[in-house]
């Protein structure tokens, strides 16, 4: 349970709650209880995200956390759990519809593993891709990287695993004009570092300007 003290202070740093106070308490004590949030954790979301005290914790929540715990195969009472929630509120109230629809799109593509260990791996790492559109932003990215640049599944999962924020970064904004950056200077993307795309956009040149010598990414 919470002490009354604690949730004093949770109101004290998100004022709006005030007026929804005969919610706030029993949504507090599940996110701390049943979800193993930190309070900080919940300070955070609830300052980014007021609208959770619409939903019926019965209802809404508590089924979504077991839907969640059993599709990705984590314990709702360990930090992983707490981690993806926190991260990505939204995905509270994304309908299961919307959510296995990414979740299968993702092992299908790449060929993930039975035991859930690798959509785990990606979720945990970048649980905004569970809200993302697939008819907008997953399909054309996954075309995109095995159509134009070459890439087969299994080396896109390889750098997917290693960095799940890559399906996060725009295609049109990002992904597109680095690889044809590289493409000009004769460098090939898929033999690259899986986390060029983290890079800024000084750094990211400076390492295109440094690796022109390079054969083993040079596309010949």
């Amino acid at each position: 349970g919470l002490f009354t003290e604690q949730i004093g202070k949770m109101v004290k740093s998100v004022p709006l709650v005030l007026k929804q106070w005969n919610k706030i308490s029993p949504l507090i004590c599940f996110l701390a209880d049943d979800a193993n949030c930190t309070m900080k954790q919940i300070q955070r979301m609830l300052r980014r995200y007021p609208q959770l005290l619409q939903y019926s914790i019965e209802n809404k929540l508590k089924p979504k956390m077991l839907f969640l715990c059993t599709e990705l195969d984590i314990d709702n009472s360990s930090d992983d759990f707490a981690k993806i929630i926190a991260s990505f509120p939204t995905i509270l109230w994304l309908t299961e519809p919307t959510i296995m629809a990414k979740i299968d799109f993702l092992r299908s593509e790449l060929r993930l593993d039975t035991n859930n260990y690798e959509l785990e791996e990606i979720v945990l790492a970048m649980p905004s891709i569970l809200g993302l559109s697939l008819k907008n932003n997953l399909k054309p990215k996954f075309e995109f990287f095995t159509q134009s640049v070459g890439m087969t599944r299994w080396e896109l999962k390889e750098f997917v695993l290693y960095q799940p924020a890559l399906l996060a970064y725009s295609l049109e904004n990002r992904i597109k004009p680095r690889v044809a950056h590289m493409e000009t200077k004769g460098i090939s993307f898929k033999y690259c570092p899986p986390y060029l795309m983290s890079l800024t956009d000084d750094k990211f040149a400076s390492w295109c300007d440094t690796q022109t010598s390079t054969w083993s990414i040079i596309e010949t």
